[in-house]
């Protein structure tokens, strides 16, 4: 990415303002108050915005900070060369975030583009803001003990793919897929089954323990039938001698031989009506019908009591079939128990083999989160390595050759070696301590991928030189004017190139 031009509107002491850049080292010497520091604010806010905060200290709120002194529009507008093309930021800014209006345009054609997203700075450096003014912005205030930039520390350590974007990007979806199989608490797809497989194993082996008295429920079951067949066999054979109380009750049954002498006389009598008149004869047919009728039913009701009474079984006969249909009912839960038990063998089978597949899967995810966070590990070591060397290097070009006394730490924190430790290098002296800041900006610049490099902008970073370092760090500026594209800002032509 290549700056071209910016016009600045109305944005902090700057009004009505044209600034012309060129590739490599753009000099400008402007005198105090006339807008050096509020000139690399504006580029970073064209870039990136203003910084959302609420504190009312001016040097913590932008908004409130670079207000227009003279009232006016508050923004301006970027031209800068991205992959070849032109393209012309336009930012004006309210009291509000919401109130805040970005636009972009393609230069040549001057139609709306988006091709630098809702974020230019982002999107052209992969970077956030605080990053942005982590490594490519710096002046005599920039100093910072700790690089605390996230998206810095991410873009030196780590190394972009086609498939996944970045490392940290595959570790997150191995993350996601790992969590697939393996969850806190006990869930996941792994833990499931596993919990299924134990379900159905305790199932199984309580349908075991029954299936298991299947033989003997057999043997109770074909000696029952035994034993009641052999019954019904006997009952059949014997014929059951009538008890006392069958013979009261046909003793109490009434006699048939009235009924046959009340039959001849209603006979003698329908003889004799016919012979006196006609009429008789067949008024006396139907009490004749009716009384035939009523001994005849009397005749079926007590033979269907002998019926009944001769098939009512006896308490052994029902006894023995009780215990015949128990044994019956306990062989049939045996064999139930055995075919179930078969069954959940075969789908104890088929768990086994899932939660093979499932182990697998997750062995293989966690070697692969394994050996990924292990190839980081060391591709960023790498890669802070190469910062190092580039901070020496620096350090060495920026003054005198005593770079090996100084290293970064954890987070890039500079530190100085005094005696026998590394003392913090906040302790150094106000020119030191620049020399020391600008060389791991420098460093970090230099780390940064060749196509997400931002363009340096420093804010008289020499002030506190003496004459000999402020010859060496003019002459090493010039020198990374053929690599970077450099705004360089000071109060004094001494301290120019």
């Amino acid at each position: 990415m290549e700056l071209i031009r910016c016009q600045v509107d109305n944005f902090g002491v700057l009004s009505d303002k044209c600034f012309d850049f060129s590739k490599g080292l753009n000099a400008l010497c402007l005198e105090n108050g006339q807008g050096k520091s509020t000139l690399c604010a504006f580029l970073k806010c064209m870039l990136y915005g203003l910084s959302e905060s609420r504190s009312r200290d001016l040097g913590e709120n932008e908004r409130k900070h670079y207000a227009p002194w003279q009232g006016g529009t508050f923004g301006g507008s970027l031209i800068l060369r991205h992959e070849g093309k032109l393209y012309r930021v336009t930012r004006r800014f309210g009291t509000k975030p919401s109130e805040d209006r970005l636009e972009v345009f393609d230069e040549q054609t001057g139609e709306p583009s988006r091709a630098l997203g809702d974020c230019p700075g982002e999107t052209l450096f992969f970077m956030d803001a605080r990053g942005f003014a982590s490594c490519a912005i710096f002046s005599e205030r920039a100093f910072s003990p700790t690089l605390t930039s996230e998206s810095i520390l991410s873009l030196i350590g780590s190394e972009t793919n086609e498939r996944t974007g970045s490392l940290a990007t595959a570790l997150t979806r191995l993350e996601a897929e790992r969590k697939l199989y393996e969850k806190k608490g006990g869930h996941g797809l792994l833990a499931s089954t596993e919990a299924e497989i134990s379900g159905l194993t305790q199932r199984r082996v309580s349908l075991l323990q029954v299936s298991e008295t299947l033989v003997q429920r057999e043997k109770e079951l074909l000696a029952a039938k035994a034993a009641l067949a052999a019954l019904s066999e006997q009952a059949a054979k014997a014929p059951a001698a009538p008890s006392k109380q069958n013979r009261r009750e046909k003793e109490k049954r009434p006699s048939p031989l009235p009924l046959m002498l009340s039959l001849l006389l209603m006979l003698a009598a329908l003889i004799l009506g016919f012979s006196l008149t006609p009429l008789l004869f067949f008024a006396e047919i139907p009490a004749l019908f009716l009384l035939f009728l009523s001994f005849f039913h009397k005749k079926a009701d007590h033979m269907k009591e002998d019926g009944a009474k001769s098939e009512a079984p006896s308490p052994l006969f029902e006894e023995r079939y009780r215990a015949c249909a128990k044994c019956e009912r306990a062989y049939e839960e045996a064999a139930q128990a055995a075919e179930e038990a078969a069954y959940l063998a075969v789908q104890l089978e088929r768990l086994e083999k899932k939660r093979e597949r499932l182990s697998s899967a997750l062995s293989d995810i966690k070697k692969t989160e394994a050996l990924l966070t292990l190839a980081g590990q060391r591709y960023r070591e790498s890669r802070t390595e190469r910062t190092r060397a580039f901070f020496s290097e620096k350090l060495i070009a920026l003054g005198e050759e005593r770079g090996e006394q100084y290293r970064l730490g954890d987070h890039f924190s500079p530190s100085f070696l005094c005696g026998a430790q590394y003392h913090d290098a906040e302790a150094l002296s106000r020119g030191e301590r620049d020399r020391v800041s600008l060389s791991r900006s420098l460093a970090l610049l230099c780390a940064i991928p060749e196509d997400k490099k931002p363009p340096l902008l420093l804010d008289d970073p020499f002030l506190s030189y003496d004459d000999t370092r402020l010859e060496r760090a003019l002459s090493t500026l010039e020198t990374l004017g053929n690599e970077y594209q450099i705004v360089y800002l000071t109060c004094s032509h001494s301290r120019m190139p």
